[in-house]
């Protein structure tokens, strides 16, 4: 069936070095920061510069979604070389990115290429780590077909917790009332939260930072012993000291699970801040 174009966005958090070696096309986000300045998420804006930028302001920064033409242009300049793409897409319910790539999908009705949208259902590494899995498989050989049925399999089987360190933003976005975020500043509660048909949702709440992440290993070990058949995403905003603990925890109770670590941009720190340890699992198919 030709060959297969790889298409997600900047948040999905998949690093350079990946997005090169396998052929992965990352559409950027755009950043606007309270003073006005904007930029692409990891075109002209690193991670680490992006929470500097953000730590400056008592408001968080803005993003915006990527566009239908971005995604047309990203289409129309590999269309003599690939005759299908396969755009995976951050959750549907939290943006309109995915109905973009739909419409960019539409645009080219009639023209022979073989397109597919798939929504993520999911943020961050959750998401990036499948595309990546993806890619990897279309590096080796895969078709077209096999590519979209392994996607859909692995964004079935995926569960993501992340731990909120400071709950600032969160209120300043209106998604705690301001007594709660008295409280759980006052009494170090940490929020738990994980994706719930497509949306964040709070889990459970720890009391202290490192209570928090031990809960979240405590979770995956309900769903698997070891981690074997499982992909699994590690992944910071800003390491407040904590990042290696996980990780490390994550390495020796899962020990045969295939762990990536990453990090988490603008899309999610925007809302949460710096601070966020996020955890996903992937169920790989048989």
């Amino acid at each position: 069936m030709g060959k297969t174009k790889i298409i997600t966005e900047s948040a999905a958090d998949i690093s350079k070095i990946d997005a090169e070696l396998y052929g992965i096309e990352v559409l950027p986000f755009s950043i606007l920061m309270p003073d006005g300045k904007e930029y692409l998420e990891q075109v002209n804006i690193t991670y680490d510069e992006f929470y500097e930028e953000m730590a400056k302001f008592d408001v968080p920064p803005k993003t915006a979604q990527v566009n239908q033409f971005l995604y047309e242009e990203a289409i129309e300049k590999y269309k003599d070389e690939y005759d299908n793409f396969l755009i995976i897409t951050l959750s549907a319910a939290s943006s309109a990115t995915h109905e973009n790539a739909l419409k960019a999908k539409r645009t080219f009705e009639g023209s022979g290429l073989n397109i597919e949208v798939i929504d993520s259902g999911t943020f961050t590494g959750a998401y990036g780590v499948i595309v990546r899995e993806i890619a990897k498989l279309n590096f080796e050989g895969a078709d077209f077909d096999t590519l979209i049925k392994t996607a859909k399999s692995m964004i079935e089987n995926n569960r993501l917790y992340a731990v909120i360190d400071d709950l600032k933003y969160l209120k300043i976005s209106g998604r705690i009332k301001p007594l709660t975020f008295t409280l759980g500043t006052i009494l170090d509660i940490k929020p738990i939260v994980t994706i719930e048909d497509g949306l964040v949702a709070q889990k459970d709440k720890v009391r202290g930072y490192k209570k928090a992440v031990t809960k979240i290993i405590e979770k995956f070990k309900d769903i698997t012993p070891d981690g074997a058949g499982y992909l699994v995403f590690a992944g910071c905003s800003t390491d407040n000291g904590t990042f290696g603990l996980i990780t490390k925890n994550l390495n020796e109770t899962f020990d045969k699970a295939e762990i990536v670590e990453g990090r988490i941009g603008a899309t999610i720190g925007t809302h949460c801040g710096p601070g966020v340890i996020a955890v996903a699992f992937i169920k790989k198919p048989e």
